[in-house]
């Protein structure tokens, strides 16, 4: 299963420290914990207990969400295996 981190500019206090604005980070993983375990190994927490990313999605919420019409000029920065 994929799981993807976007990483926005809503909030300017957290954004400042995301990897890659207008973006996303693909993670391929059996569950959502083991998807952050990933993740975080890559992009370790700015703040302890606080993903350094505005959010997280499945496969199924990211599909549903119509990502290439609502954030057309993002791309997918990375893939995690």
């Amino acid at each position: 299963m994929r799981y993807y981190f976007i990483f926005g500019e809503d909030d300017a206090k957290f954004s400042t420290h995301f990897p890659y604005p207008d973006g996303w980070v693909e993670v391929v993983a059996t569950s959502l914990d083991e998807a952050i375990k990933k993740f975080r190994t890559q992009y370790p927490d700015v703040y302890e207990g606080v993903l350094n990313c505005s959010m997280f999605y499945d496969e199924s919420s990211w599909a549903s969400m119509f990502p290439e019409i609502r954030w057309p000029n993002w791309i997918c920065q990375k893939v995690i295996a």
